[in-house]
């Protein structure tokens, strides 16, 4: 009997042991994941933190970047505009319409220079800025020029020569060579005449009046009359039957819309040269030197 109890004895101090050390490992194992678990706290804390820093500071920088483009693009270009214009050809044009195209986008003309392209200071801001045809205009200004505040479409004509200057020259005739001062598009032409027939139209002036029209440059003047010498070559040459006509040089093919009209009115012929030829386009007495009678062709046939 006594020995039964004994056991029972040591049975329960054995259990009562292992209560105790099931009881310390417990205690172990929660002081375990609580040390872990604040620690990870901690971890995704400062993490939290970072990624937060990292966030605001690209925000501030967004946002300063953008207060930058509202307060540049308020800022307007300054600089001065110089034109280079050739007195020699009053048909060239001013470059007014480049002109008012800058002033479209923020730009601010400070002073504004119109140069004789024949004088020193022009000579000497074309060789500096290699301006090859005229008139011309220059943009300079004192600040870096900025894409954003000025849209420019550059060509070989058109040119940004660094961040402070761009050049504008003329590029469709008429123009002027710098380097020569010879006018592009600058054309010759021959009136021919029928002195004889009173009644025939005046193709000096209503031919003249055509050129202009279209901004033609005439750089020489021929009047002419069938009775002249050397005019029946012409005639000839070109199979001139009505008259009075006229003759232009091969240059005015480079006045496209010209061209394009003139295949309405006229030949051009193997060697350039442009004659007219249908009297009927202008409504007026012409002579036909086939029949040597006069035609109005106001007159329906």
């Amino acid at each position: 009997m006594e020995h039964k109890n004994s056991e029972s004895c040591c049975h329960d101090e054995q259990q009562h042991e292992d209560s105790i050390e099931e009881t310390h490992a417990t205690s172990s194992i929660f002081s375990y994941i609580q040390k872990n678990t604040m620690r990870m706290l901690v971890i995704v804390f400062a993490i939290m933190v970072v990624i937060n820093i990292i966030a605001m500071t690209w925000f501030t920088l967004s946002v300063n970047q953008k207060l930058d483009d509202v307060l540049f693009s308020t800022k307007v270009q300054t600089g001065t505009l110089t034109f280079i214009i050739p007195s020699d050809c009053p048909y060239c044009g001013d470059m007014i319409n480049e002109k008012q195209d800058l002033q479209k986008q923020r730009v601010k003309i400070d002073n504004e220079r119109r140069l004789d392209a024949s004088s020193d200071e022009a000579q000497s801001l074309i060789a500096k800025e290699g301006i090859r045809q005229l008139p011309a205009m220059v943009f300079a200004s004192e600040d870096e020029i900025d894409s954003k505040r000025i849209t420019l479409e550059e060509d070989e004509h058109t040119r940004m020569l660094d961040n402070h200057t761009i050049v504008w020259e003329k590029s469709s005739v008429p123009f002027v060579h710098a380097d020569t001062s010879t006018i592009e598009g600058s054309v010759a032409v021959t009136y021919i005449l029928d002195k004889s027939c009173t009644t025939c139209y005046d193709v000096v002036n209503i031919q003249k009046s055509a050129l202009q029209r279209f901004g033609i440059v005439v750089g020489q003047e021929n009047i002419v009359d069938i009775s002249d010498t050397d005019v029946d070559k012409l005639l000839q040459k070109y199979a001139i039957e009505k008259v009075p006509t006229v003759i232009i040089s091969p240059e005015i093919s480079a006045y496209t819309t010209f061209s394009q009209a003139w295949q309405q009115v006229g030949s051009q012929e193997e060697d350039g040269v442009f004659v007219f030829r249908e009297m009927r386009a202008i409504g007026w007495v012409y002579k036909d030197l086939k029949t040597g009678k006069t035609v109005d062709t106001s007159i329906k046939e």
